[in-house]
């Protein structure tokens, strides 16, 4: 395999790319190489820093991209490269342009001016990106787009003007254990059909949604880490998908962990939501379905669907929130299936203006206020539920509510097991009403229910 040592054997960087042959490894003594225009690699040639150390060796470009790669397999390891060209009207320049091939980025630092740090376009394009750091650039970090691919594993993405990783146009790229963090924007964008998977990845520290998934996109991530930003930490919608699995999103400031609109409909299995303002938000024909998950101690309600939104709550839990377990309002709906909602501040599960979700199989109980509060014209459909143990009322309806609620017990409570007053009706089938502090059930101001086979 052919050695150069450059400025040694040849003065410039440029003239050992060009007489190199393939296979050849050009090495780089310590300093700053200046180029007029970008190296352009279509062949499998190899430039690595003679120290081991990306700090010793910049690489940098003024006019152009830095790196162009149409095809090969070059390799560029422990390198700093930036690209400090302005931008030409709309165009913006970026380190490493890849239109095609196999490159691999190994351990480099990058830093543009004005665009992105990596560019990846195109169908052919699959570059491997290993322990890089992506920082500073005034635009993206790195961009994956027009169905391009590319592995990107143990990589720094921080502190870029735009977002950190934007996939669209049906790209695919593949991040492992990577960071992704104190970005201006969105940590990772995700649109128009883009898709990609993340694992074992952290990001947090993002001025906009740590995620945000739009446009038709259909992204996995798989035990990542979303936590510590300033805004949403996931964000769908505009019918975009999406699975998140076993992921950990916490402690983002003055939002929710996660909120879906615009008939975004995303999967969440075995996700944590807490430690935030409101666990998840589901709002404006949003859809969803959350399977498995625990949504707990955030400062507002737990989870809050409304706006005709129409989510679904598999075995989840909702628990220990310093305000309410779930609220449906404003015309919202949503399925809850064998969920759990227990000790929680405010009510356990609310329901107001219309709301109408449908609730089977679930625990409500050990709650520090009331179990089930319907009001304001709230409805809803409760079956074979189990409402005990809260402080407070079990089931209240006020205000022209109007659930129907069969099969249920209503046991244990620190009050009256079901309370109904200021026009507050409903229909009550086979339930069961006992062991609770006061009377099993409470009718008051205009309160007019309807109890049909019920055990007292």
């Amino acid at each position: 395999m052919p050695h150069f040592l450059v400025p040694d054997m040849y003065p410039t960087l440029e003239e050992a790319c060009e007489k190199a042959p393939d296979g050849a490894v050009i090495t780089l003594k310590p300093g700053k190489y200046t180029l007029e225009k970008p190296l352009v690699f279509s062949r499998d040639l190899t430039l690595c820093s003679e120290t081991g150390r990306a700090e010793d060796v910049v690489i940098e470009c003024s006019n152009s991209e830095t790196f162009i790669v149409t095809g090969g397999s070059p390799t560029f390891q422990n390198l700093t490269v930036t690209n400090s060209a302005a931008p030409k009207g709309e165009e913006f320049f970026e380190c490493f342009f890849i239109q095609g091939g196999t490159p691999q980025l190994l351990g480099c630092v990058l830093t543009s001016l004005k665009g992105a740090g990596i560019d990846v376009c195109g169908k052919d394009a699959d570059p491997i990106v290993g322990e890089c750091t992506i920082k500073d650039c005034g635009d993206t970090g790195v961009l994956v787009q027009e169905e391009g691919r590319g592995e990107f594993r143990g990589c720094e993405i921080c502190g870029n003007g735009n977002q950190g990783v934007e996939v669209g146009t049906s790209a695919n790229p593949t991040f492992i254990q990577c960071k992704i963090h104190d970005e201006k924007q969105v940590g990772v964008c995700v649109y128009h059909k883009g898709r990609g998977q993340f694992r074992d990845c952290e990001i947090y520290g993002n001025a906009a949604p740590g995620i945000g998934v739009r446009e038709a996109a259909d992204p996995t991530f798989i035990q990542c880490k979303i936590y510590d930003g300033k805004y949403v930490g996931v964000y769908v919608m505009d019918g975009a998908r999406g699975v998140f699995r076993d992921c950990d999103i916490y402690g983002n400031e003055k939002a929710p962990g996660v909120t879906i609109s615009t008939a975004g409909n995303p999967t969440f299995i075995g996700c944590k939501m807490h430690d935030g303002e409101a666990g998840v938000v589901v709002w404006d024909k949003g859809l969803g379905e959350f399977r498995d998950c625990e949504v707990y101690e955030n400062t507002a309600i737990g989870t809050h669907v409304g706006e005709s939104a129409d989510p679904t709550f598999i075995g989840c839990k909702f628990r220990n929130g310093k305000d309410g377990g779930v609220m449906v309002c404003d015309g919202g709906q949503g399925k809850f299936l064998d969920c759990e909602i227990y000790e929680n501040v405010a009510s356990g599960f609310g329901i107001m203006q219309s709301g109408n979700p449908t609730v089977t199989g679930c625990r409500i109980h050990h709650g520090k206020s009331i179990g089930v509060l319907i009001s304001e014209e709230g409805l809803g459909e409760f079956r074979d539920c189990e409402i005990y143990e809260n402080q407070e009322t079990g089931f209240g309806v006020f205000e022209k509510g109007n659930p129907t609620v069969s099969g249920c017990k209503f046991y244990g409570g620190k009050n009256n097991g079901l309370v109904f007053q200021e026009d507050g009706f409903g229909e009550f089938r086979d339930c069961e009403i006992y062991g609770n502090k006061a009377a099993g059930i409470g009718v008051m101001k205009a309160g007019n229910p309807t109890c049909r086979r019920c055990k007292f």
